[in-house]
């Protein structure tokens, strides 16, 4: 159980216990009992709670439920044989993914954790359309909806070459198609 401390954070954010409870039993893959729900949000609540106490200003000005959704991700990520959706979790708080990742590598660069293994990553993404490269696909995803293409939330790791070109047919037809459209 959290203690005042976090519970009274959590309210103060807006963003109940029994929220984060509710959110990961929506979300938690059929085969988990009640235990294992609960150890999940607890243990969100608690990342949140650490984040706050770290870097206050770090969590304000942003959506408590794209903070929350990013807790609960990280926090199945920490439980073992644990594997929630960050798409179920986006959708479950009426979020976008793309947020939600955003948010939890904030979080866990935060926090000093290693939880989302991102070690199989390329050293570089570069734009379809403009050449400019990224360290992160992520950050190319944020590129190209600035852009207005709002197909680069199908864009995935493997999609890209060694050289960090986007190579996926299907992808590529996409965002042009998306670029002709517009």
């Amino acid at each position: 159980m959290p203690d005042q401390e976090t519970r009274d954070y959590l309210l103060h954010l807006k963003i109940p216990l029994e929220k984060i409870k509710e959110t990961v039993k929506i979300v938690l893959p059929i085969g988990h009992d009640q235990a294992v729900a609960n150890r999940i949000a607890e243990r969100a609540a608690k990342l949140i709670h650490k984040a706050y106490k770290k870097d206050r200003l770090a969590l304000s000005g942003h959506k408590p439920s794209i903070t929350m959704a990013a807790a609960i991700y990280l926090a199945g990520k920490m439980d073992n044989g644990v594997n929630i959706s960050q798409l179920e979790i986006a959708e479950a708080l009426n979020t976008r993914d793309l947020s939600l990742q955003i948010r939890a590598s904030q979080l866990e660069s935060l926090l000093g954790l290693d939880i989302l293994n991102l070690h199989y990553r390329h050293k570089r993404y570069v734009c379809p359309l403009c050449g400019e490269a990224f360290n992160y696909v992520i950050d190319l995803k944020t590129h190209l909806w600035s852009k207005g293409i709002k197909a680069s939330d199908i864009l995935k790791v493997y999609m890209f070459n060694e050289d960090g070109i986007l190579v996926d047919e299907k992808a590529i037809k996409r965002i042009k198609r998306y670029t002709e459209e517009n």
